[in-house]
């Protein structure tokens, strides 16, 4: 028996669109995760050590070479010490306040 694939719930998607809002996205939440790690003075050094990965690795999410995982960033956060709550309100402020790239 073959399964039938599943269907998107959209027709075609728009690609170009999709990229450009997950770069929105990626864009606000690195935005919160630097200023949290600058505001609790954690070098981009101890911010690896702590989530147990290189310099370079927080240094690529920072210039958004890398992109930056939920939960990596909610730990990140939280050694901030920002709330969940603080930092979804935070991320959301950010998100809603950038702009779509300009192609």
């Amino acid at each position: 028996m073959s399964k039938a694939k599943k269907k998107l719930p959209i027709d075609k998607p728009d690609l170009a669109a999709i990229r450009d809002e997950l770069d929105r996205i990626n864009r606000a939440l690195v935005s919160v995760l630097r200023e949290s790690r600058q505001d609790a003075d954690i070098t981009q050094g101890q911010m690896g050590d702590f989530l147990d990965v290189s310099e370079d690795v927080i240094s690529n999410i920072e210039a958004l070479r890398r992109p930056a995982f939920f939960a990596h960033a909610l730990v990140w956060a939280r050694l901030n010490g920002m709330e969940q709550a603080e930092f979804f309100e935070a991320f959301l402020y950010k998100y809603r306040k950038a702009r779509p790239r300009k192609r």
